[in-house]
């Protein structure tokens, strides 16, 4: 496993990946229970928070492990065809997030000063039955 020199370093990361699964959902649980059996009260102590964000850090590096596939990909020529496809397609879809994102800030400013100053209803109050609604 680890005297493979073409895959070492993916090794090394599963290794850490699958050795931080196991401090997560094994060790973690028997520390709690150790600690809340030893110390009954509240159980705010700074080492074990600091553990908990450690073990926070390795469930995000386990998002690494997708890196894999993409070596998958490029070995497959249609498959990496594909890939690249979608990821210039996400480029042009920014602009249209964008432009989704000023309508919507456009049509907020539009509807406050319409509802909000009482525009819609002749820069009077509100009718009566206009408050039922909400």
């Amino acid at each position: 496993f680890f005297t493979d020199t073409g895959n070492l370093v993916w090794n090394y990361l599963d290794f850490v990946m699958v050795g931080g699964g196991v401090l997560d959902l094994w060790l973690m649980p028997v520390v709690v229970a150790i600690q809340s059996s030893l110390n009954p009260g509240p159980s705010d102590k700074p080492g074990l928070g600091q553990f908990k964000n450690v073990m926070a850090l390795f469930r995000i590096v386990r998002i690494l492990k997708i890196l894999r596939l993409v070596r998958l990909l490029k070995a497959i020529k249609p498959l990496y065809r594909l890939m690249l496809g979608v990821v210039e397609s996400l480029k042009a879809m920014q602009w249209v997030i964008v432009l989704t994102i000023l309508m919507l800030y456009g049509a907020a400013i539009f509807w406050t000063s319409l509802v909000g100053k009482g525009l819609i209803y002749g820069g009077g109050a509100p009718p009566p039955h206009a408050g039922e609604r909400f």
